[in-house]
């Protein structure tokens, strides 16, 4: 891939770098997967992701509460949830992952 750059670590440690980068970067042409613990995304990374400059987010979650709190904030800040799907990966139990896109309205 020519067109993507892939940043794997704790989004609290690489905060300072990307809020630099997506302050740069305007053109809203920008993407971020998130995949957060149970405990969802810290409000600091979401807030992070809001700039201008993403214009899509692919949300992965192991906690529908969560995901819902994150999901109100990101819609407060300027995005639309466009789809969520329930993914079964543990059947017979009451956990359930969600995968879900949202873009910038």
């Amino acid at each position: 891939m020519t067109n993507a750059r892939f940043i794997a670590g704790r989004a609290e440690t690489i905060l300072g770098r990307l809020r630099d980068e997506l302050s740069d970067k305007a053109d809203g042409s920008a993407a971020a997967v998130l995949d957060p613990p149970r405990a969802g995304v810290a409000p600091a990374v979401l807030k992070t992701l809001s700039a201008p400059a993403i214009s899509r987010i692919v949300y992965v979650s192991c906690n529908p509460a969560t995901f819902a709190r994150d999901a109100g904030m990101l819609t407060r800040h300027g995005f639309a949830l466009r789809d969520v799907r329930p993914v079964d990966l543990f059947p017979q139990t009451s956990h359930v992952e969600l995968s879900a896109r949202f873009d910038r309205t």
